[in-house]
C-alpha cells in the first residue's frame, strides 16, 4: 500500500497510530480503487535482520555435520540448479520445434481447464506477494484474457507430448510417483504423507504422472539428439 511504510517510520513497540491513505486508482480490488481508508496500526514488535556467523554451529542448524559439509551440499545444489536451467532451456527449444508448423485444434473446454490452472497459480503467487509487473492492477477478467494464449499453448504442448508418450509406450511406476512426491515434499518442507493426502484430495495424482511421463519424453529426445 503506497505511503504505509513511510507512515510507520519512527514507531516503537506499543505505539498506536491511525494512517489515512487513498487506494490507488488502478488497485486490483475495484470496489476499493480510489477510495480513502484509515489503517489503525499498533506495533507489536520491532525487529532487525542480522547476518548469521557462517560456522560449524550454523551448518549443524541446517542438518549438516560441519561447515565443510554445508559447502559441499551448496555446491551440489548449485550444480543441480544449473543442470535444471540447461534442461529447461532445451525443453523450450524442443517444444517450439514440435509445435512449429502444426495447426493443432484445442477444444474450448480443454483450453479453459488449462486457463483455470494457470489463473490459480497466478493468484496464489499474488497472495504470496509475488506479482508480475504487468499483472498489477488487472481485474480477474483481464488476467484471464492475458493468460488465455498461454493456456492454449500449454494445451498444445501436452497434446504433442502425450502423443509421443503413447507411441513410445511410456509408463510411470508407483515407485517413480512416490519418489517424485518425496522430492516435492522435501522442497516444500512438508511431511510426505500430508502432501500425498492433499494431492489425492485435489485430484492431482494424474497430473504428476503426466509430468513424469513428459519428462521421459524430453529425456528421450535429448538423448537421441546427443547421439546424432
Amino acid at each position: 500500500m503506497p505511503g504505509l511504510d513511510e507512515a510507520l517510520k519512527g514507531l516503537k513497540k506499543g505505539d498506536k497510530k491511525d494512517v489515512e491513505l487513498t487506494f490507488p486508482e488502478n488497485y486490483s480490488e475495484k470496489k476499493l480503487a480510489g477510495k480513502d481508508v484509515v489503517f489503525h496500526v499498533e506495533v507489536q514488535a520491532v525487529k532487525e535482520k542480522t547476518a548469521p556467523v557462517i560456522d560449524d554451529e550454523f551448518a549443524r542448524g541446517l542438518k549438516c555435520e560441519d561447515l565443510a559439509g554445508l559447502k559441499a551440499r551448496v555446491r551440489e545444489e548449485i550444480k543441480k540448479s544449473k543442470e535444471k536451467q540447461e534442461k529447461d532451456r532445451l525443453k523450450t527449444i524442443i517444444l517450439d520445434k514440435l509445435i512449429e508448423g502444426r495447426d493443432l485444434d484445442v477444444p474450448d473446454l480443454l483450453a479453459e481447464k488449462y486457463l483455470d490452472i494457470i489463473f490459480k497459480s497466478v493468484v496464489d503467487n499474488m497472495r504470496a506477494g509475488m506479482v508480475h509487473p504487468t499483472d498489477k492492477g488487472l481485474s480477474p477478467e483481464a488476467l484471464r484474457d492475458k493468460y488465455r494464449p498461454l493456456s492454449v499453448r500449454r494445451a498444445r504442448e501436452d497434446m504433442i507430448l502425450d502423443a509421443i508418450a503413447l507411441k513410445e509406450k511410456m509408463e510411470i511406476s508407483n515407485e517413480e510417483v512416490e519418489a517424485s512426491i518425496k522430492e516435492l515434499a522435501a522442497e516444500r518442507n512438508l511431511p510426505v504423507d500430508s502432501l500425498m493426502t492433499r494431492i489425492q484430495r485435489e485430484g492431482n495424482l494424474e497430473m504428476i504422472k503426466d509430468g513424469l511421463k513428459h519428462e521421459k519424453v524430453f529425456d528421450l529426445i535429448i538423448a537421441s539428439a546427443k547421439k546424432n
